[in-house]
Order: C-alpha cells, then structure tokens, then sequence
C-alpha cells in the first residue's frame, strides 16, 4: 500500500470531493500507535488504518437487520451453512440469495456502478493492483 500511498489519497480525496464516482473503501488515515507498558519495558508498535464505516447503518427503516456479505469474487470454501440474518455470509450465500430475492437497480444507478467499476479499475491498473482489496 505504502508503495501506492500518494496516488491512493489523490484518488480518493477527487471522490470525496465528489469529483470523481468511486467504489473504493476510503482509507481516511494511518497512524503508528507506540507504547511501553512501564519504564524501561518493552515498547510494541502498531500501525492502525483508519478507514470509512460502510455499516454505520446496518439496521432497514423497520428496525430490521440488512445482510451483510464478505464478496472475494470465489465460489472455493465461500458459503456458511446455515448462515442467520446477522451473520457476515458469504459469495455462494449472496449467490443463493439474489436467486430468490434479485436486487434490481435503476438505469442511473447501474450507470453510476458501471462509471464507478470503470474508475476504479483503471485506477487500480495504473497502480498494478489487481483488485478492490489494495
């Protein structure tokens, strides 16, 4: 990522600005957190990435949970049998889900996924980066 950074953070502040439509999760900051547990004791280091909440609303207007899937693009050890509502699931449980309940979308909302697939993955071209994960 370090390798990447300064593109990175241009990238992101043009969708943040709205100038630009983005699917990225944004990386809001890094930090390097050092500590000693007592005088003369060992200091640990850590490095912590702020990122945006993409699930500060995870609750539907009747006060119902929304489903929440981890998509790595893979069908391999992908699915969690008996799986509740809650529960993080996974792509052959999105896969099971959309085949009895498919998410439709708008024409301008499937123009802006598109835009934002499109800007994306030239970004992420450009970067030598092969996917969403960074």
């Amino acid at each position: 990522f370090l390798q990447a950074a300064k593109e990175y953070f241009e990238y992101v502040s043009k969708t943040i600005d709205g100038s630009l439509d983005s699917c990225l999760a944004k990386i809001l900051g890094l930090f390097r957190l050092t500590t000693r547990s007592h005088k003369g004791g060992p200091v640990t280091s850590r490095v912590l990435i702020f990122m945006e909440n993409l699930l500060h609303r995870t609750e539907t207007p009747d006060g119902g949970l929304l489903r929440v899937f981890d998509l790595k693009g893979s069908s391999r050890n992908r699915y969690i049998k008996e799986a509740k509502r809650e529960d993080v699931q996974l792509d052959e449980n999105f896969h099971a889900y959309v085949q009895q309940s498919p998410l439709y979308l708008s024409e301008s909302a499937k123009n802006l996924l598109t835009a934002c697939i499109h800007n994306d993955s030239v970004f992420l071209a450009k970067i030598n980066v092969m996917d969403y994960s960074l």
